[in-house]
C-alpha cells in the first residue's frame, strides 16, 4: 500500500501540533469557524502542489519498462501483420491480373466471332436471294432438260449454303471445346492458387502465434522486473513512514492528556455556576404555582354556577317534551280518520274499474268480430288477385313461347339466306333478352297492396285503438298475438323502434348519411323499409309472422299485465331518449335474460333473413 503526498503531509507535518492556530474543538464559535476555513485553505494549497509535482514527474520521468515493452511488441506485431497481408494478397493480385488479361482476350475473340457471324449472315442472305430468284426462272421454264439443269444448279447452290453453315458450326464447336479445355485448366490453376493461399495463411498464422507467445513472455518479464523494483522502493519508503507515524502518535497522546486535564477543570467551574442558577429558578417556579392555585379556585366557583343554569334548562325542556307527546297523539287520531276516508275512496275506485273492465270486454269482443270479418274479406281479395295473376302469367308464358319459336324460325331463315344465297358471314344478333321469362312488370300484389313498412307505420300512428285492460282479462290477453293489429299502437311502435335501430349492420353507411338530414318520421319509415327489404318481408302477412316469431323467440313479456298509464309513460321516455341520441333501444317490457340478447343476432337467426 502506497501513500500519496497529501496523506503523507497529513501524518507527517514538520511543525508542532501546538502551533496549528485555532482548533475546531474550541468552545468559541468564531475560533471553530476560523479553524475550518484555515483547514480548507491548506487543503487546497496542498492539492495544487500535488498536481504540479505529478505533472512535472510525468514529464521528466521516462515510460516504465512494461509500457516500453508493450509499445515495442505492438510495433513488431503490426509489422508482421503488414508483411503477412502482402504475402497473402500477392496471390489475389496475380489472379486478378490473369483474369483481366483473360477478359481482354475474350472480348477481342467475341468481336472477331461476331464479325465472322455477320459476314456469314450477309453471304448466306445473298446466296439465299440468288436461290430464290432462280426458282422463278425454274417455274417459267417449259423444257424438261432446261428445267433439270436449273434444278441441278439450285441443288448445288443449296449444298454450298449448307456446307458454309456446317463449316461455321464446326468452327464454333471447336471454339466451345477449346473454351472447355481452358476452363478445366483454369479450375486447376485456381485450385493450386487456393492451396497455395491456404498454405501461406497457415504459415502466417503459425508465425503470428509464435510472435505473440514471444512478445507476451517479454512483456511479462518486463512487468515482473518493474514490479520488483517498485516493491523494493515502496518497502523502503513504508518503513520510514511507519517510524514517523509512531513518533507522531506518541506526541498526540501527550497532547490529549493535557487537554483532558483542562476539560476537567472547565467542567468543575460550569457545575458551580449552574447550581446557583437552579436555586433561583426553583424559587420563581414556586411563586407561579401559588398563583395558579388561586386561579383554580375561581374556575371551580364558575363551574358550580354553570351547573345550576344547566339544571334549570333541563327542567324547561322536559316540560316541552310532555306537551309534544300530547300533540303527537292528536295527530295520530287525525291520521286514522284520514285513512278510513282513503279506504272508502279505494272501494269506490275498484267498483268503477270493474264496471269499466266489463265495458272494455264487450267492446273487445265486438272489435274482434269486426277484425275477423275484415280478414276474411282480405283473404278473399287476395285469392282473387292470386288467381288473376296466375292466369295472366300463364297466358303471358304461352304467348311468349309462341313468339320465341317464331323468332328462332326467322333467325334460321335469315342465317340460311345470308350464308347460302348472299355468301356472307353470319353474325347472329344478341338474343339474351329471350332468356327472360314472365311479365316485364311487377306482380299484382306489389302494385295494388301497400308496402309492409307503410302498413306498420299506419298501425303505430293509430290512436283510436287504445284499450283499458282489467285484471280479469289476464288469461285472454296473455296469449301470443298473431298480428300487429291485435296489440296496442305503443307495442307496435316499440317493435318498430327495435327493428329500426338495433340491426344497424343491415343498413349501409351511405344510406345512414342520407337519412341524417330527414325528419324523425321520414327517417323511421326509410329505415324500416330498408331493413324489411333485406329480411325479405314483402307483404303484411310476412310482417305479422315476423312480429309473432320475435315475441315467441324472445319470451316477450305482455304489456297487458301492467297499468296503461305507467306503460305509456315509460314508452314515451324511451322514444324521447331514442329520438335524441339514436342510441341502442332497450325495451322495458323484456326480462333481464332476454334484454341481454342482441336483437341484431336474433334477426340473423330468423327464417326471413335465412
Amino acid at each position: 500500500m502506497t501513500m500519496n503526498k497529501y496523506t503523507k503531509k497529513i501524518y507527517f507535518k514538520k511543525e508542532e501540533i501546538k502551533d496549528v492556530g485555532p482548533s475546531v474543538d474550541s468552545d468559541d464559535i468564531e475560533q471553530r469557524i476560523a479553524a475550518r476555513r484555515l483547514r480548507i485553505k491548506n487543503r487546497q494549497e496542498m492539492l495544487g502542489a500535488d498536481t504540479l509535482t505529478t505533472t512535472t514527474k510525468e514529464q521528466s520521468h521516462q515510460v516504465g519498462l512494461g509500457r516500453a515493452q508493450i509499445e515495442q511488441s505492438n510495433q513488431r506485431i503490426a509489422k508482421l501483420i503488414r508483411d503477412g497481408d502482402s504475402f497473402v494478397t500477392n496471390i489475389r493480385v496475380a489472379c486478378d491480373a490473369r483474369e483481366n488479361l483473360k477478359r481482354a482476350e475474350d472480348h477481342e475473340l467475341n468481336q472477331i466471332r461476331v464479325q465472322n457471324l455477320e459476314d456469314d449472315a450477309t453471304n448466306s442472305l445473298d446466296l439465299f436471294n440468288k436461290i430464290t430468284e432462280q426458282w422463278d426462272i425454274v417455274q417459267e421454264s417449259e423444257l424438261v432438260d432446261e428445267t433439270r439443269e436449273l434444278l441441278e444448279k439450285q441443288k448445288k447452290l443449296c449444298t454450298d449454303l449448307i456446307t458454309e453453315k456446317n463449316k461455321l458450326i464446326n468452327e464454333l464447336n471447336l471454339e466451345v471445346k477449346a473454351k472447355d479445355d481452358h476452363y478445366v485448366r483454369e479450375l486447376k490453376k485456381r485450385t493450386e492458387d487456393i492451396d497455395l493461399l491456404a498454405e501461406r495463411m497457415e504459415s502466417q498464422i503459425k508465425a503470428m502465434q509464435r510472435a505473440y507467445r514471444e512478445e507476451i513472455l517479454a512483456i511479462e518479464n518486463a512487468f515482473l522486473e518493474q514490479r520488483e523494483k517498485l516493491t523494493n522502493e515502496q518497502n523502503t519508503e513504508w518503513e520510514m513512514l511507519m517510524k514517523e507515524i509512531k513518533q507522531k502518535q506518541i506526541n498526540y497522546l501527550k497532547q490529549h492528556e493535557e487537554q483532558v486535564f483542562e476539560f476537567e477543570k472547565e467542567l468543575n467551574d460550569l457545575r458551580t455556576k449552574y447550581s446557583e442558577e437552579y436555586n433561583a429558578l426553583k424559587i420563581s417556579l414556586g411563586s407561579e404555582v401559588e398563583t395558579l392555585e388561586s386561579h383554580l379556585q375561581k374556575l371551580k366557583s364558575t363551574y358550580q354556577l354553570n351547573l345550576e343554569k344547566l339544571e334549570y334548562n333541563f327542567q324547561v325542556l322536559k316540560r316541552r317534551d310532555e306537551e309534544n307527546t300530547v300533540i303527537k297523539s292528536n295527530q295520530k287520531r287525525k291520521i286514522t280518520r284520514l285513512q278510513d276516508n282513503l279506504n272508502n275512496l279505494h272501494i269506490k275506485s275498484v267498483k268503477q274499474e270493474k264496471q269499466y273492465s266489463a265495458e272494455n270486454e264487450q267492446l273487445t269482443e265486438d272489435y274482434k268480430k269486426r277484425m275477423e270479418n275484415y280478414r276474411d274479406l282480405q283473404k278473399k281479395a287476395k285469392l282473387f288477385l292470386d288467381n288473376d295473376r296466375k292466369n295472366f302469367h300463364d297466358i303471358w308464358i304461352m304467348n311468349e313461347e309462341t313468339l320465341k319459336k317464331s323468332a328462332n324460325r326467322l333467325l334460321d331463315a335469315y342465317r340460311i339466306i345470308t350464308e347460302q344465297q348472299l355468301g356472307l358471314t353470319w353474325n347472329p344478333p344478341d338474343t339474351t333478352f329471350m332468356c327472360n321469362t314472365g311479365p316485364l312488370v311487377g306482380s299484382l300484389d306489389q302494385i295494388v297492396c301497400k308496402p309492409p313498412a307503410v302498413v306498420a307505420m299506419e298501425l303505430a300512428l293509430q290512436t283510436d285503438r287504445r284499450r283499458i285492460h282489467s285484471p280479469q282479462d289476464h288469461t285472454v290477453e296473455n296469449a301470443v298475438p298473431t298480428s300487429l293489429k291485435e296489440v296496442s299502437p305503443e307495442i307496435v311502435k316499440e317493435f318498430l323502434q327495435l327493428l329500426c335501430y338495433e340491426p344497424e349492420f343491415l343498413i349501409e353507411e351511405k344510406m345512414k348519411r342520407l337519412l341524417k338530414p330527414l325528419g324523425q318520421e321520414e327517417e323511421l319509415l326509410l329505415r324500416l323499409d330498408t331493413i324489411l327489404t333485406v329480411l325479405g318481408v314483402q307483404t303484411e302477412e310476412d310482417l305479422d309472422d315476423l312480429f309473432t316469431y320475435f315475441i315467441k323467440q324472445n319470451k316477450y313479456v305482455s304489456w297487458k299485465n301492467r297499468p296503461i298509464h305507467g306503460r305509456q309513460q315509460q314508452h314515451q321516455q324511451l322514444v324521447h331518449s331514442d329520438d335524441k341520441s339514436h342510441s341502442r333501444y332497450a325495451p322495458s317490457t323484456m326480462t333481464e335474460e332476454s334484454s341481454k340478447l342482441n336483437v341484431g343476432c336474433f334477426l340473423l337467426s330468423t327464417p326471413f333473413f335465412q
